[in-house]
């Protein structure tokens, strides 16, 4: 129950498995889940919004080239979700991520 370590995660987990907790994520991150089935841009921007937008600490936590990173920042300005660089949507984002990233709840019975 240690708030700071659980973070966003803290708020997310009385939603977690809610059909409106499904519903959240598809609006903010609808076109990025759907392009991109790897996860990599999802691992990207996550890492980008973790790291306050500093592309060489994103590069590095990321363990890629900087010309990489570029890329993939390019690939998700191209998506209309994923505003990454626009303060008004990144906490948004952000929890959609972590939102996205929980595993599927376990099934009572």
């Amino acid at each position: 129950e240690d708030d700071v370590r659980l973070g966003a995660f803290r708020l997310l987990y009385p939603l977690w498995g809610s059909p409106e907790l499904a519903a959240y994520v598809d609006r903010q991150l609808g076109s990025l889940l759907a392009e991109d089935r790897r996860g990599l841009l999802q691992q990207t921007l996550r890492s980008y919004l973790e790291t306050g937008g500093s592309p060489g600490a994103t590069a590095e936590r990321l363990g890629i080239h900087r010309n990489t990173l570029a890329y993939r920042l390019r690939q998700l300005r191209r998506l209309p979700t994923a505003a990454a660089d626009d303060p008004t949507t990144r906490l948004g984002l952000h929890l959609a991520l972590l939102a996205a990233a929980l595993p599927a709840p376990p099934v009572e019975g």
